[in-house]
């Protein structure tokens, strides 16, 4: 019984195991996930091909300016009136926005 604690498992043959059963490396953290995943769940970067992931990349913004967005994007709609607030879910596009900028909003809409 001591030895067992005294030994460190060998991550590699774990990691290998893992695969073998279904799982995968995350591309982004390469952390062991579902194979079914669409999302890391430890880096919570989107999976997919090549292609979204890059046009994914490249509109990103940085934490920084993503949380500068949020808190202006909050500010913004505790401004609006209920009517501003009414049009704009009339012509709301969830495509347009993050999706932390959609938790936002939503969270508006819910006050509708």
């Amino acid at each position: 019984m001591p030895n067992a604690i005294l030994i460190k498992p060998d991550q590699k043959s774990i990691e290998e195991k893992a695969i073998a059963g279904g799982m995968k490396k995350c591309p982004f953290c390469a952390e062991i996930i579902k194979d079914e995943a669409v999302k890391c769940r430890y880096c919570h970067e989107w999976l997919g091909d090549k292609e979204q992931s890059e046009s994914t990349e490249s509109s990103l913004i940085s934490v920084n300016e993503e949380s500068e967005y949020i808190k202006n994007l909050r500010e913004h709609f505790s401004s609006m009136s209920i009517d501003q607030l009414a049009v704009f879910k009339e012509t709301y596009n969830e495509d347009e926005y993050t999706p932390e900028a959609r938790v936002v909003i939503n969270d508006e809409f819910d006050l509708l």
